[in-house]
């Protein structure tokens, strides 16, 4: 399965309104243009209400599909609704007050209700701007039969406690949005979003089971839809939707510790920036006193920009409020406080385990170095023994075609069998690893993959742990080309703005492997937006530590592309300066290892035969550990990368000597031979087993012997048709070097 945007199956918007609409009946669907009227179309039958209602998704409009079917075309109305087959609640994403602040608050309230209903889950739709919850039916009923029970499902709903549409769950006539059409901003600031169907549920239900489920549980809500309630044992934030209208609405709690915590555990999520609001919620608070003007004082300190606090500001306002409404103090709506910040994603105070950070200068956990040093000095916990750390964010960096994909690659096979990576770096602990890739179609990762396997097997590295192991381990994702995955958009007022979607589905699909390292390659396919852009690097990499967070994955490394400067120059290849685009790509990073093409070992120049067989490698970023010395890496067959003293290489410089060279001579006069005493054609000496090299005329050359003489141009090579194969002939060098000797 692809990660969003999902491919269109033209068949899903058919069957989901076969799932959710009666048989019987016509049909109507709403069109409303971005800058227009909004109309009704009548459809005889359900293929007609998807085939009107993708032409005129095409043409760039807002389209829905009424819940209902009716007995006559004339008009959209509760009066000719007919029949009903499907329960639903709509929760939204925005900023307004009844919205939630972001997909995964709302994620969460949606799983919330459905475990509370406790029937099964629902048909989910990512509607573009919310999420649509649909329980359906076995069989069609009456509008008369449906309609009370409507009533006690949407009380059930508010007394949950979640931000619904309070408008859509009983309402006979409501229109909602089919998956696969596409959501539009009628503001034209956010860009389209593809209305995508999440899952199909364990549906569809019976009448009494939905019946049963919500009756008798929606007394709580009761009084959300009555002015002239009693105040009774209700939490407050079950009350939180109300609008009041009188004081009765939010009751002022006595003030203790515990409140004090809750209210500054909501604050959190509520910015002071806004002028209004914050003089709101100075309102709120001001029935509690001294306590209240406490935490109103700090959290408009919290939230200020630096040198902005305004202490005296805050005091004259908080006096002015005391003669504020008619001369009378409000009571004290903590509890509109918990609304808001429940609206913009608080969990509740119950669910947070720790002290928020995010944004916030005060009420960080507080140490003393006494503490600190009776604890102990903590190890660094490490990913791969002395070169990367557990926890972070990290990007390989190297210019094109030196081998990031590939060396991500061995790591990941390292990690997910346990063989040491490069064979020097031991993984701490195998694990399971996603490798999510935009850029490296499926084929060439089997290819590279078998490659790495067999390198392994030579090495005497393989067994069948490694092999079971890998199986359950490593596992690939494929984003076809045509698919684009940007984590990142502009929005039509130049803001970046995180595309809340595809980072959904990303944790969604990969979380589900429980991964312990992720890799994106490419950083430039996946971020969306100028690269060049601070709050551009910035938002990626945040959105990179929120998807290694909510998968779980101890580490996540992006592969990203060196700039222009770096291809020619290996100091600065090596560099935090290596990376394209702004530095708070690497400034954001933990952890940054970088490639580059060896160019000089020692005091030597690598030949220009041998001018790609050797990368150097650095980590010039390791925030939390020591940083490693640079290291060599050796390009064998089919490009597998392994470590190398630079003694070996070295040694693999230096000129043949007197036994190698009458071991080649000894093999080249049998080519000579074989081939009659003509010079001898391409393709004459095949690879072998055992790390040998065979010639025609039976004698094995060791692989060294072979690749020197190819290092000092007695032998040329080409790739063989084989698979894996090399294909040696001699030169004109060769040739003149075995007649010598001869």
């Amino acid at each position: 399965m692809a990660i969003l945007p999902n491919p269109k199956n033209p068949d899903t918007a058919i069957q989901f309104a076969n799932l959710v609409l009666p048989q019987s009946g016509g049909y109507f669907y709403s069109v409303n243009p971005v800058n227009g009227l909004w109309m009704d179309h009548f459809a005889p039958t359900i293929d007609d209400l998807i085939r009107g209602s993708r032409n005129a998704d095409r043409s760039s409009n807002n389209v829905y599909f009424c819940t209902a079917s009716f007995s006559a075309s004339g008009s959209r109305k509760a009066e000719f609704a007919q029949a009903k087959k499907c329960f639903y609640l709509d929760l939204d994403v925005g900023k307004k007050r009844d919205a939630y602040a972001g997909h995964e608050a709302a994620s969460e309230a949606a799983e919330d209700l459905i475990a509370t209903l406790g029937v099964g889950r629902p048909v989910w739709i990512n509607s573009g701007k919310g999420i649509h919850l649909y329980w359906p039916l076995g069989e069609a009923i009456s509008v008369e039969t449906w309609k009370p029970i409507a009533e006690k499902f949407k009380a059930w709903a508010i007394g949950t406690g979640a931000i619904i549409d309070k408008a859509v769950p009983a309402d006979v006539v409501r229109v909602l949005r089919l998956p696969n059409l596409t959501w539009r901003d009628k503001n034209g600031v956010e860009r389209d979003r593809t209305v995508a169907l999440v899952e199909w549920g364990d549906g569809p239900f019976t009448l009494e089971e939905i019946d049963a489920a919500v009756s008798g549980r929606s007394e709580l809500s009761k009084a959300a839809n009555n002015d002239d309630w009693e105040l009774g044992p209700i939490p407050d934030y079950i009350l939180r939707d109300r609008v009041p209208k009188d004081e009765r609405a939010y009751p002022t709690r006595d003030w203790t510790p515990d409140l004090e915590k809750e209210l500054r555990s909501a604050l959190r999520y509520l910015s002071a920036d806004d002028y209004e609001g914050w003089w709101q919620v100075a309102s709120m608070l001001r029935a509690h006193g001294e306590d209240g003007w406490r935490v109103f004082l700090w959290w408009s300190e919290a939230c200020a920009s630096e040198g902005a606090f305004d202490p005296d500001g805050c005091r004259e306002k908080w006096s002015e409020l005391a003669t504020s409404h008619g001369g009378k103090d409000r009571t004290g709506y903590v509890a509109e406080i918990f609304s808001r910040a429940r609206g913009k994603g608080w969990p509740g105070f119950e669910k947070i385990d720790k002290p928020l950070l995010t944004g916030f200068r005060y009420d960080a956990p507080t140490h003393s170095a006494g503490w600190m040093l009776d604890q102990g000095c903590p190890p660094i916990e490490w990913a791969f023994e002395k070169v990367l750390v557990r926890d972070c964010v990290g990007v390989i960096t190297a210019p094109g075609g030196v081998g990031k994909t590939f060396i991500a690659l061995q790591m990941g096979v390292s990690m997910a069998t346990g063989i040491p990576w490069l064979g020097k770096f031991a993984p701490s602990s195998v694990g399971r690893v996603a490798l999510i890739s935009a850029e490296t179609d499926t084929k060439t990762f089997q290819r590279r993959l078998h490659s790495v396997v067999a390198h392994h097997k030579q090495m005497g590295e393989w067994s069948e742990d490694a092999g079971r192991a890998i199986r359950e381990n490593l596992w690939l994702i494929g984003i076809p080309p045509e698919e684009p995955v940007h984590l990142l958009f502009m929005d039509g007022k130049g803001r970046v703005r995180k595309e809340e979607e595809v980072v959904e589905k990303i944790i969604e699909q990969v979380g589900n492997l429980k991964p312990d390292l992720i890799f994106l390659d490419t950083r430039n396919l996946f971020c969306g937006g100028d690269e060049n852009s601070a709050p551009v690097a910035g938002a990626f990499m945040r959105a990179l530590s929120e998807i290694r967070t909510r998968t779980g994955a101890r580490n996540l490394i992006v592969l990203d592309h060196a700039n222009k400067s770096s291809s020619a120059d290996e100091s600065m290849a090596l560099s935090q300066n290596a990376s394209a685009g702004s530095v708070q790509f690497i400034n954001n990073a933990k952890w940054q290892m970088a490639m580059a093409v060896a160019k000089r070992i020692g005091n030597k120049e690598v030949p220009p035969n041998q001018a790609r067989d050797y990368v150097r490698c650095a980590v010039p970023k390791n925030n939390d550990g020591p940083q490693p010395e640079d290291f060599l890496l050796l390009r064998g067959e089919g490009g597998v990368l392994r470590f190398v003293t630079e003694g070996e290489v070295l040694g693999r410089m230096a000129p043949l000597a007197e036994e190698e060279r009458k071991s080649l001579v000894k093999a080249l006069n049998a080519l000579i031979a074989k081939n009659g005493g003509e010079a001898i054609p391409s393709t004459q000496i095949l690879r072998g087993k055992d790390h040998e090299l065979q010639c025609l005329g039976g004698e094995r050359i060791r692989e060294k012997l072979l690749d020197d003489a190819v290092r000092d141009g007695f032998v040329s090579v080409a790739s063989g048709r084989a698979k894996n194969s090399k294909l040696h002939s001699l030169t004109e060098k060769g040739l003149a070097l075995a007649w010598e000797d001869s």
